[in-house]
């Protein structure tokens, strides 16, 4: 009943043709123009918002796709445009940080004051490498898992109130038997999640139960955001798409580990199971990494 409700509120704003002009067409007219444009720099701001707005069409379109019995192509297509995304704005941050360490070079010492003002929501960076993971692209898991290393240790990320975040880290260092780094003002683990972690290489009925019990959680913090709390998946997409859990299965696999069955809702949905074929970016995706490859 509860993905049967979120997916009853998707199907109803896919349906809305001005939904699909404003955060499908639309956005396709700007990320064309950004292709064919010569100008420097490009209106960085009109190509971050439209891959945002794909980001949120294809999400949509992609989850009804899978419970219709569908491929994860749209997925992997809201996937990229998040991933575009993400890219424009380490490399925008990476410059930044460049140029401060030179003035500070001047100086004679890095100081708060040269140091680039934080871009990329942390909780956002985590669904990302979520995602990788549970859409089997795992080359670029790798490359987001180290991002995010590297994002905490450099400061390229704001918003440290996920509850998402710290889960996806610990999972990606045990994945790569590397500890997590130790992070000032990180959220502390929710005990769903820890007993997850905890129980990640087992093969007794505890890890079934932790399972269940994360996906329990993962519905907990899928509400709309409110005046004093940000809720990790606040947007339907996500809601019912739990990619961190996926994300721990996807792990187990690689590792030579069988996954249990789990009657759990969002399990039992085909929205619960590891896509077995990954796609890759769009044309006009494509066409857009070219164009940032060579302008950042």
């Amino acid at each position: 009943m509860v993905v049967g409700n979120f997916r009853k509120e998707i199907e109803e704003w896919i349906a809305v043709p001005f939904n699909e002009d404003f955060v499908f067409q639309r956005p396709l007219a700007v990320l064309k123009a950004f292709v064919a444009s010569s100008e420097s720099p490009p209106n960085w701001g009109a190509v971050l918002e439209a891959l945002g707005s794909w980001s949120t069409w294809y999400r949509s379109r992609g989850v009804l796709d899978v419970l219709d019995g569908g491929t994860h192509k749209h997925l992997c297509e809201a996937f990229w445009s998040d991933y575009l995304y993400n890219l424009i704005m380490r490399s925008s941050f990476r410059e930044e940080l460049k140029k401060a360490k030179i003035r500070s070079s001047f100086l004679g010492r890095f100081t708060a004051s040269t140091q680039p003002r934080p871009r990329i929501s942390l909780n956002d960076h985590g669904l990302l490498v979520a995602q990788a993971f549970a859409l089997g692209l795992i080359t670029q898991a790798e490359e987001l898992g180290q991002s995010l290393v590297e994002g905490l240790r450099d400061g390229y990320f704001y918003g440290f109130d996920t509850r998402l975040t710290p889960f996806v880290l610990e999972a990606y260092s045990r994945w790569q038997s590397d500890p997590s780094p130790s992070v000032e003002g990180l959220c502390a683990l929710p005990a769903e999640y820890d007993e997850l972690l905890r129980t990640l290489t087992f093969t007794s009925e505890e890890f079934p139960r932790a399972i269940f019990k994360a996906c329990d959680f993962h519905l907990s913090r899928s509400k709309e955001n409110t005046d004093d709390e940000t809720f990790e998946f606040w947007e339907q997409g996500y809601a019912i798409y739990p990619v961190e859990i996926l994300m721990v299965m996807r792990i187990r696999e690689l590792l030579g580990l069988k996954n249990p069955v789990s009657d759990h809702p969002l399990l039992a949905s085909p929205l619960g199971k590891l896509a077995t074929e990954s796609y890759p970016m769009n044309s006009i995706q494509k066409d857009v990494f070219d164009k940032v490859s060579k302008s950042v």
